[in-house]
């Protein structure tokens, strides 16, 4: 009698020994004041064919500071910190597989109360001019406003708390452009944010978070 022969062909992903790309980890975003209590960070985005999960560590040991557990979100927020206290973090990628990459150097953070301030638009004029505001350039957590008659172009990446529209804040019509901020209201007869037209419509990247 003939002998029956079996091959077994394993499965390609069960052959992989590789940690996820980049090893090792890095921060994108290293941590950053987020709030009088909080710490925001993120990690540039690694691949792997198996899937990709983050562990954010922190490692002073300060009072409040708290890692991540593995998670699949590059980005983490430490909440719940001490104003005034250093923390300190690592990042760590690792795949479905178990096969955990190198462990990223310690980036270090200190809390800080954020004081936010009301910052107006004197005259028209375009967001990243300094001669908009009469002034810097309004700031994370700034209370920005846009009186009656005036028109800011918002153009680049902007950032601030909030903003009130009593004119008009146009985005860029000539390029990408973004705004972060918790709101924006606009009041008043006459006033508009506006991103285009329904005659124009808006030829580029506009993205409001």
């Amino acid at each position: 009698m003939g002998q029956l022969q079996l091959e077994v062909i394993p499965d390609p992903a069960m052959l992989d020994l590789d940690p996820p790309s980049p090893n090792p980890a890095a921060f994108e975003v290293a941590p950053v004041p987020f709030s009088d209590s909080s710490v925001a960070m993120s990690a540039v985005v690694a691949t792997d064919p198996n899937g990709v999960e983050y562990l954010f560590t922190e490692t002073s040991g300060n009072s409040g500071g708290t890692s991540s557990g593995w998670q699949s979100n590059s980005a983490y927020i430490d909440d719940g910190l001490t104003s005034g206290q250093q923390y300190s973090y690592t990042v760590q990628t690792r795949d479905m597989l178990d096969n955990y990459g190198t462990i990223s150097p310690a980036s270090n953070v200190t809390v800080q109360a954020i004081v936010s301030a009301s910052v107006s638009a004197t005259q028209s004029g375009e967001w990243s001019d300094p001669a908009t505001w009469n002034g810097p350039l309004p700031a994370f957590e700034d209370e920005v406003k846009i009186p009656v008659d005036v028109e800011v172009t918002l153009d680049g990446d902007q950032q601030c708390g909030s903003v009130m529209v009593m004119g008009k804040l146009t985005a860029d019509p000539a390029a990408d452009c973004s705004l972060h901020c918790d709101w924006v209201m606009v009041m008043g007869a006459g006033s508009a944010f506006e991103v285009g037209t329904h005659a124009a419509r808006y030829p580029h990247e506009f993205t409001l978070r």
